[in-house]
């Protein structure tokens, strides 16, 4: 099922099989493929819904499979941008139900949350709280994305003007916690010295 601020109209699904995990696939089959033996089956059940009918079990190439979903186009209006292809890797290994079920969810990236300094960065001192807050106004209200509560937040060092240096470190591994006080509003608290 795919969320509300992504279209599936013009989806093409495809499974590369492979005997091993990374390998490069040995057998692909496609919902846009012109070979009827490679052909993958998908049925749109509405609503976002789609069911991809797997191919009979093929003992020399399908112990690992990627499974590709490519053609989606975002719903959501400028500013937002959706990141293709959605990919599942998949193992076969004879067990498990018929059916599996595979949700995607929708991440929003922002890359400076200052709103006094739009176009600086925020600086904010060692072992100092700061506030974070999603407005009324804000366009993550309209989505699926409004609240900070499944949100993750990462640190990152700056060189002497300014510039980001370095890969960015998310707040737990940097030893900095989170306490979320309501859907919509954040209280962040740096532990680190």
């Amino acid at each position: 099922m795919l969320p509300p601020e992504i279209s599936g109209s013009g989806l093409v699904v495809s499974l590369g099989l492979a005997p091993a995990t990374g390998a490069a696939p040995t057998r692909t089959y496609s919902s846009a493929s012109a070979v009827p033996a490679d052909q993958l089956v998908v049925n749109d059940l509405g609503s976002g819904t789609y069911e991809i009918e797997m191919p009979a079990h093929d003992a020399a190439n399908d112990a690992w499979g990627r499974l590709g979903f490519t053609g989606l186009a975002s719903t959501a209006g400028a500013g937002f941008t959706y990141v293709e292809p959605l990919a599942y890797q998949l193992h076969f290994n004879g067990s498990g139900g018929i059916i599996q079920y595979h949700t995607p969810e929708l991440i929003a990236v922002v890359p400076n949350l200052c709103a006094s300094a739009p176009a600086a960065r925020c600086a904010v001192p060692s072992g100092r709280p700061f506030s974070l807050t999603v407005p009324h106004t804000s366009r993550l209200r309209t989505l699926s994305l409004a609240g900070l509560d499944s949100s993750s937040y990462a640190v990152q060092a700056l060189d002497a003007d300014g510039a980001p240096t370095g890969t960015p470190v998310l707040f737990a591994d940097a030893g900095l916690t989170i306490e979320i006080i309501s859907a919509d509003h954040a209280k962040v608290t740096s532990e680190v010295a």
